[in-house]
């Protein structure tokens, strides 16, 4: 059962790197997963009902993409900074820091997914998914930086209109704390990306002028589940519209 969601994006290898980058990495310590990955099956999905089961994986697939995605970002950039700029500095630990809590997020997603329902419908969700990444991504740093601000500030929206909306999942302890975690984790995140942002140099002109398609492609990606989320109890019109009307920053 393990093996039947084909993953967006590899998982990235980082026995191919550079020692002295590999070092580097392990010195960053592994985050905690708060016990998360070992609650047992029953407990992970205890007082789920079927219908709320099925909409979580619809929604499951479109934001799995992202933290394989997100990986590979963050590491790819720790590995960029360490070798233009040196290998201890202050931002490359915090690169490998956050590549190693979307690494969590990723394991915690997965698990969960892979006990859910899982059918063609949902198998067309994460292929939509996949192309949006891929569409999604700049090969300016700056620019790709910019849009995972924007996509980690949707999972914050996401996780809080799960948590604090009408639906079954706030309710259930275990997947309350993984939503509650990767919301905490994200928000965390999109402070992060917004600094290293400016640090590239991107002006608030630029940010502004990238937002709205940006911003329009997201909406457009997670109206394929418009139904899921609403089953889950997220207000979808007011999500989709403060994506598109957040103040750019």
């Amino acid at each position: 059962m393990a093996d039947k969601i084909i993953r967006c994006f590899p998982k990235p290898n980082r026995a191919a790197i550079d020692e002295q980058l590999q070092r580097a990495a392990d010195s960053v310590p592994t985050p905690d997963d708060d016990g998360l990955l070992s609650v047992s099956e029953g407990e992970l999905l205890s007082g789920l009902s079927e219908n709320v089961g099925d909409a979580l994986s619809q929604v499951l697939q479109l934001l799995a993409c992202g933290e394989e995605s997100a990986m590979h970002v963050f590491y790819h950039e720790g590995d960029r900074i360490g070798t233009t700029q040196g290998s201890f500095l202050q931002s490359q630990s915090i690169m490998y820091r956050v590549a190693k809590e979307e690494t969590l997020h990723d394991e915690m997603l997965t698990r969960v997914s892979n006990l859910l329902p899982y059918d063609e419908r949902h198998h067309r969700l994460r292929k939509m998914a996949r192309l949006f990444y891929l569409k999604l991504a700049h090969h300016e740093p700056k620019y790709h930086f910019f849009r995972i601000s924007e996509l980690d500030s949707v999972v914050c929206m996401i996780m809080h209109g799960v948590l604090s909306g009408t639906g079954q999942l706030r309710t259930l302890p275990v997947l309350a704390r993984i939503a509650g975690r990767i919301r905490d984790d994200e928000a965390a995140h999109v402070r992060i990306t917004h600094e290293r942002v400016r640090e590239l140099g991107m002006t608030l002109s630029e940010r502004i002028a990238d937002a709205d398609p940006i911003r329009t492609l997201i909406v457009g990606m997670l109206s394929n589940a418009q139904e899921a989320f609403e089953t889950m109890g997220v207000d979808t019109d007011r999500m989709f519209k403060r994506i598109l009307t957040r103040k750019v920053s």
